[in-house]
């Protein structure tokens, strides 16, 4: 696509960085200009357990995602109530390909420890009954893990 600026020819290039477009341009007259969007990774401990059995819940998020912010704020509540950890795994990090690929559609996603616990939301009530379940060592994985690149597979193998 050529854009016409000042009698400057600007020739506009959508790129992909992590599953988001934004504008790469090109100003002619070898004046290079590119427009980019910065990307933070939510990677790390959002807070510790100040107990060393506490269970550990791993939030499978991404900036910007506005129902991981609700989660952090349900499991945050209930912190001192019943104590545990929380990290958050950004699936748009590069060394988190395998996440994405299984969860690109549904974050957030849950761990409680390395098992599956639940996606897009948790109610106060859930939270309090997984964590207790945690720390007592009766936790188990839930059933529905999502995983959306074995779906996509299966589609394509359908069209083949």
């Amino acid at each position: 696509m050529r854009i016409f600026l000042g009698g400057l020819s600007f020739a506009l290039t959508l790129s992909v960085l992590r599953g988001s477009a934004f504008p790469v341009g090109r100003f002619q007259h070898s004046r290079n200009v590119v427009l980019t969007r910065s990307f933070s990774s939510v990677t790390g401990t959002i807070y510790s357990a100040m107990e060393k059995d506490a269970p550990i819940v791993r939030l499978f998020t991404k900036e910007g995602c506005t129902l991981c912010d609700k989660v952090k704020e349900t499991l945050e509540s209930l912190r001192d109530e019943i104590p545990h950890s929380l990290e958050a795994v950004d699936i748009t990090d590069s060394e988190h390909t395998i996440w994405h690929d299984k969860y690109k559609y549904d974050i957030p996603v849950l761990h409680v420890g390395e098992h599956y616990w639940t996606k897009h939301r948790v109610t106060s009530d859930e939270a309090r009954k997984s964590l207790c379940q945690a720390r007592s060592g009766s936790f188990k994985r839930r059933s529905g893990e999502p995983d959306a690149g074995e779906m996509e597979r299966r589609q394509e193998a359908r069209k083949a």
